[in-house]
């Protein structure tokens, strides 16, 4: 057996004769494409995109629904002993203790929630003084 033979052996995969091409993957194409192969990642990653734009656009989003800002307090939502209504058509989550829209208050909330999201990812990843 000649040296010649196990090179045309190996490099005769294709009929053309010529060497096949193997390309290679950078990680983040490896990533990728492990990630799209994973339903319930994907639907997560929906899922935190949404946050995101609700977070982004919240103010809009309020206003688009007829909510009250999240800070107005509307004394007349509570009863005579001072606790708050349940859902209606005009709050739809309910008012909390003191009037204000429950729904908006989550709403912009998601603003908070991402961003220590983001404080703790920064903080975990470098450490040191970042996590101090």
């Amino acid at each position: 057996m000649s040296t010649g033979s196990l090179l045309e052996e190996a490099f005769d995969a294709n009929a053309s004769g010529h060497p096949e091409v193997v390309a290679a993957r950078t990680p983040t194409q490896l990533l990728w494409r492990r990630l799209r192969r994973d339903r319930l990642a994907m639907v997560s990653l929906a899922f935190i995109i949404l946050l995101v734009f609700v977070a982004v656009l919240a103010p809009l989003i309020v206003r688009l629904i007829g909510a009250p800002e999240p800070n107005v307090m509307n004394s007349s939502l509570l009863n005579s002993f001072g606790n708050p209504s349940g859902p209606s058509s005009a709050h739809w989550l309910g008012v909390d203790g003191l009037g204000r829209d429950v729904l908006s208050r989550t709403i912009y909330g998601t603003r908070v929630a991402l961003l220590g999201g983001l404080a703790g990812l920064l903080a975990g990843y470098f450490r040191g003084p970042v996590d101090t």
